[in-house]
């Protein structure tokens, strides 16, 4: 398991990512590595990552063993139940969003899909890499075409990313079925539901476009699409910190579960922006907000020091400038804090 570098910093809770395949160690590196690159980068929020290693893929993520238990290991029901188990630790013990991700590649994009279609309720986005779905005779077309007539709701409820590549045999062996499925899901009509067509890639490389492309046409909604988010800091569309609240209460609708404005949502659109209009009050009030979520960020408290300053209130001023100097390594804002520091 791997919590995000802010976590013990903050108060929000973080969506969860399934990994499967664990057992492969290159993935997972991979993985985790990539995860830290978006999320460095603003373009998918931070989760947690637990990554589920197989003891025999061929019974736990295999349709075909359904009900199944050979030499000890549960087949897919059993495998499900498990990553329910888990899940419920998960969010018993952690800060973890009511968000849950599962990650599949050949098999696990098998087990993934099958998961999605008989256990709906127990993870809210799939990205899913080159499945198999020549196993049990066609059944997992025939399982999502009933789903779409009957419940349809319940697919375009969920966010579906599927890719499959056109190199090699195996790859080529999946194929035919994948695009069928994909046919099948884009029937839905759902926006929720995005398909690459891999071109140029095998089975080995699929995953790594699976990650990267799905994770990304995942959260594409996530930051600041908004121009009258970026706009807001300048003042042309409107009260800011009224745009940024609305903005998230869209993501947050769109995804399913609370977002919280961003720690440089609440530094520079509800905080800077109003330290610029000398508004220390409002400032002061959206800033201290921004701190019960995130209590140790260094930025914030500095531009909090600002505003308790503009209300003449030295005293906490100093206390805010002071927090964020045992907090930040940040030369730049240290000499910064200093200046004011020595100047009041």
């Amino acid at each position: 398991m791997y919590l995000p570098s802010a976590y013990k910093n903050t108060t929000v809770d973080y969506p969860l990512l399934y990994v499967l395949d664990g057992q492969r160690k290159e993935l997972e590196t991979f993985v985790v590595s990539t995860t830290n690159y978006l999320v460095r980068y603003n373009t998918v929020p931070a989760f947690i990552i637990i990554v589920i290693p197989q003891v025999n893929r061929a019974v736990e993520l295999n349709p075909a063993m359904s009900g199944n238990k050979i030499n000890g290991v549960s087949g897919v029901d059993g495998f499900l139940a498990y990553l329910s188990d888990i899940n419920r630790y998960m969010h018993k013990t952690y800060r973890a969003a009511n968000f849950n991700m599962l990650f599949g590649h050949s098999l696990g994009g098998t087990l993934a899909t099958y998961a999605l279609l008989n256990k709906p309720e127990l993870f809210n986005a799939y990205p899913i890499a080159s499945p198999n779905y020549n196993i049990n005779n066609g059944n997992f077309h025939k399982s999502l075409d009933m789903i779409l007539k009957e419940k349809p709701e319940m697919i375009r409820s969920r966010f579906i990313y599927l890719t499959v590549g056109d190199q090699w045999q195996t790859e080529n062996g999946f194929r035919a079925g994948d695009q069928k499925m994909d046919s099948i899901f884009k029937s839905s009509s759902s926006q929720k539901y995005y398909f690459r067509d891999s071109k140029g890639y095998g089975h080995n490389t699929t995953p790594t476009i699976a990650f990267v492309d799905g994770m990304s046409q995942i959260f594409s909604e996530w930051w600041h699409k908004s121009p009258d988010l970026r706009d807001s800091i300048s003042g042309k569309n409107g009260d800011p910190a009224t745009l940024v609240n609305q903005y998230y209460k869209r993501l947050s609708n769109w995804y399913g579960y609370t977002i919280n404005p961003n720690a440089g949502d609440y530094q520079y659109y509800m905080g800077i922006a109003y330290l610029e209009t000398k508004d220390y009050k409002t400032a002061a009030q959206y800033l201290n907000e921004g701190l019960k979520h995130y209590p140790n960020n260094a930025d914030l408290l500095a531009v909090y020091g600002d505003a308790l300053l503009g209300l003449n209130q030295p005293d906490k001023a100093k206390e805010s400038y002071r927090k964020a100097l045992r907090i930040t390594t940040d030369q730049e804002l240290i000499a910064d804090i200093n200046r004011k520091l020595k100047a009041m």
